[in-house]
């Protein structure tokens, strides 16, 4: 039987400063998940925002910080293709979004 979990369970910030606070795996699972959902929130489920009492480019921003603080982290643990592909990512964030935006139905 699989749980119904809301993906605003917990406050991305509050994921993104937990995220912070860890090592190693664990910090690059967070930092990861914190963007992941940050980008889907911003993407998919904008009209989720209002009930937050924010603007999709807040998700959006959580998100392209995630991204960069991963690959910052991957780039200091010498994974230097990781890094460039975190750094991409949050450079195509916008970009990643938009498209999400148009699949939506």
């Amino acid at each position: 039987m699989q749980k119904n979990v809301s993906i605003l369970q917990d406050p991305v910030a509050l994921l993104y400063l937990e995220s912070l606070q860890r090592n190693g795996a664990a910090k690059i699972e967070g930092l990861s998940k914190t963007a992941e959902v940050s980008l889907l929130i911003s993407g998919l489920f904008p009209e989720m925002t209002k009930r937050a009492r924010v603007s999709a480019d807040y998700y959006l921003d959580i998100c392209r910080t995630s991204f960069f603080d991963l690959s910052s982290y991957c780039e200091y643990s010498r994974r230097y293709v990781e890094a460039r592909q975190y750094h991409t990512l949050a450079l195509e964030a916008e970009r990643i979004t938009k498209v999400l935006r148009c699949a939506r139905p």
